[in-house]
């Protein structure tokens, strides 16, 4: 009887010393990162939108900020431009950087699948030119609730190409009177035209990663940006990464400038 105690008590201090190191995630990663430019912006983080199918990990929040994303991983300074994450799970994330005095926000992203089991694109292909002139032309023709759809981004093959979105209602609308003041809505998708037979369809099916609603003074100051380049950032054990971020004339940068004024079309 007193061995049998005397067992027990030797696997109960077994579990207890093992149990930190069960708890502790195997998996987590460290990220070093230098970004050139990057002192200019107070908030540092990393978003994790998909998981490995290239579903989304989490459900639209219709409370979002922009002022206050919800992050995955922030990243805290040691010294001017450079940030460290330690404990970040591995997967694949985009960068997002926030300066709530200059009212600017800049973001990366990379392209989901819309169809089941389609790749993700972390390096957006090129797409084809007639199907960009296409996915502009059709944009441009169809209605919509919002009055100023930007299709952002153009990227694929010639089987399929996707759109990254930006729809932004800027006119006047019942929430107006409800808030008391003008109020804007913008949100920002993903979107699939599947080449059958020659002709460019639309997938029904969207990927939505933002909808926000906010006072339209306060949404006209800001600038929200977005470059691919900052997108696609894979953590698997220790990863360092130098980056030098893009201004708002850069070829790759698209998004919205203040004063709610979108920018055009670009391709990878």
């Amino acid at each position: 009887m007193c061995h049998q105690g005397a067992n027990r008590w030797y696997w109960w201090l077994v579990m207890v010393l093992l149990l930190p190191a069960v708890a502790a995630p195997l998996w987590a990663g460290e990220l070093s990162l230098v970004l050139e430019g990057g002192e200019r912006f107070e908030l540092v983080g990393l978003v994790r939108r998909w998981d490995e199918l290239g579903l989304p990990l989490q459900r639209v929040n219709p409370k979002a900020r922009i002022d206050a994303p919800e992050l995955a991983v922030r990243l805290e300074p040691v010294s001017s431009g450079r940030y460290v994450a330690r404990d970040v799970p591995d997967g694949v994330y985009d960068l997002c950087l926030v300066d709530r005095r200059r009212a600017a926000r800049l973001e990366g992203f990379h392209f989901p699948p819309i169809i089941d089991f389609d790749p993700i694109w972390r390096t957006p292909p090129r797409p084809p030119a007639e199907a960009v002139t296409f996915v502009c032309r059709w944009i441009q023709k169809s209605r919509f609730y919002e009055n100023k759809v930007t299709p952002l981004c153009v990227a694929g093959n010639d089987r399929a190409v996707r759109v990254f979105v930006q729809l932004l209602r800027d006119a006047g609308t019942t929430y107006d009177a409800q808030c008391g003041a003008p109020v804007a809505t913008l949100r920002y998708e993903f979107w699939q035209f599947t080449n059958r037979l020659g002709v460019w369809d639309k997938e029904r099916r969207n990927r939505v990663i933002y909808r926000l609603i906010l006072p339209r003074a306060e949404l006209a100051r800001w600038q929200w940006l977005w470059c691919p380049r900052l997108g696609g950032i894979e953590v698997k054990g220790k990863v360092e990464l130098k980056l030098t971020l893009p201004s708002a004339t850069d070829p790759d940068v698209v998004g919205l400038l203040s004063g709610l004024k979108p920018l055009a079309v670009r391709t990878p």
